[in-house]
């Protein structure tokens, strides 16, 4: 017995020791990163928009060493924008699913495949389904700005339209013995009606329908003017949706149905590629590479996610993260007291949190002008509340058409849970 307990641990050892070596290896091989390889003479690039394209990506080495992560909004971007100088790239293919974005990275993105097209060299979208039985207008939004768009046969255009939703628990709260008391400022600030109410006030019916109309209206100007309709004809055709292939391709929403091997023979056949398809996180190995030194160095901080006091970070609870004041303030402060920098470039996409920290936030943005350093807000899918108070303060603010932003409201108070307890 004693014999065999010495062996089970020996084994354990020798794995132990095998793991540690191979996360040794790949930790290694994250850091030094494979050999970038020069694309060849004329070859595609593909993005793959099955996948969510985050702001920022913080995975850790395990994570990264286990599966590679999909590509980050900055980087697609990145990618298109060389591709469009880059004379080796003579196409670029989008691969969709469902919807696994919002309406302002769609106009983000759909502007970067745009100025692609000016080149003169082709841009093609291929889905197995624009959505499965779900909806997936951002998804065909983006996908109306290329030359050519395919869809299986038996796949669906979830072309349905805009539709916002908010929940009500008011009457759970009172059958529970939960009374929210909460204060609000300004009639249209409606977070605290959903513990409070059974159903929306006048003022939030409002707010919500303008704001659906709105996207909807900008939906639907892009679509037209990428498919080369008008816009009320397209106002119909989203009306009437969703369709199954066939009725996508008669109604000029789609161009061909065909498999996605047939997609890529079709694909080939217009750009005479040389090699394999390039992703974006190959293409830019290879592509950067050779690009010439700039001609300034900027700051680029990104401040996602809730704004709490401290540090920042991602969390089991918070999967958008955390935006830590103390953390972008820092980086902040550390960003204008380099003199190598020339301008810092203040990524937000968040919906707001404590206000503490947004002015702590907002302080430091506040003394970059002071102190002469350019400070410019880019404004991702949400830059509300504290996250439009940040973004005051600095010398320029850019947004897309659809991000949500402005809406600074400030309520407070407590739920009183004594009935429950009895």
């Amino acid at each position: 017995m004693w014999r065999f307990i010495v062996r089970l641990f020996a084994v354990i050892g020798v794995l132990s020791v095998l793991l540690a070596v191979g996360l040794g290896v790949g930790v290694y091989l994250l850091v030094s990163g494979p050999a970038a390889e020069p694309p060849p003479d004329r070859a595609l690039l593909e993005i793959d928009l099955r996948q969510p394209l985050a702001d920022e990506r913080t995975p850790t080495p395990l994570e990264r060493i286990l599966q590679p992560a999909p590509a980050t909004l900055r980087e697609a971007v990145t990618a298109i924008e060389l591709a469009r100088d880059d004379d080796r790239i003579v196409g670029l293919v989008l691969v969709f699913g469902g919807d696994t974005m919002d309406l302002a990275t769609t106009q983000e993105l759909g502007d970067a495949i745009t100025r692609f097209r000016t080149s003169g060299r082709p841009a093609f979208a291929f889905a197995d389904s624009f959505g499965e039985l779900s909806a997936a207008n951002n998804a065909y939004t983006l996908a109306s700005g290329v030359d050519e768009i395919w869809l299986r046969p038996d796949g669906m255009l979830g072309l349905t339209g805009v539709r916002l939703a908010t929940p009500f628990a008011g009457e759970a709260m009172e059958d529970l013995g939960i009374v929210a008391e909460l204060d609000r400022r300004g009639e249209y600030k409606s977070f605290p009606e959903i513990f409070t109410r059974r159903g929306p006030t006048p003022a939030n019916r409002q707010m919500l329908h303008s704001l659906a109309s709105d996207l909807h209206q900008q939906m639907v100007a892009r679509i037209a003017a990428g498919r080369g309709l008008s816009t009320s004809e397209v106002a119909r055709l989203v009306d009437g949706g969703p369709y199954v292939a066939e009725e996508a391709q008669t109604d000029g929403l789609v161009d061909q149905l065909g498999p996605r091997q047939a997609f890529d023979e079709h694909v080939a056949e217009r750009t005479d590629p040389t090699g394999e398809s390039l992703s974006v996180s190959r293409y830019l190995r290879a592509a950067t590479t050779d690009q010439p030194e700039p001609a300034a160095d900027v700051a680029l901080i990104y401040a996602t996610g809730t704004i709490v006091q401290g540090e920042g970070g991602s969390r089991p609870l918070a999967p958008d993260g955390l935006m830590g004041a103390d953390t972008i303030a820092q980086a902040i402060d550390d960003a204008i007291a380099d003199d190598d920098l020339a301008a810092i470039v203040l990524r937000i996409n968040s919906g707001g949190g404590s206000a503490i920290a947004s002015a702590i936030i907002g302080e430091a943005v506040a003394r970059a002008r002071e102190q002469g350093k350019p400070l410019i807000v880019s404004m991702g899918t949400a830059a509300a509340s504290g996250g439009y108070w940040i973004a005051s303060h600095a010398r320029e603010i850019v947004a897309e058409p659809a991000t949500l932003t402005g809406s600074i409201g400030v309520f407070g108070g407590k739920l009183v849970v004594s009935d429950l307890s009895e």
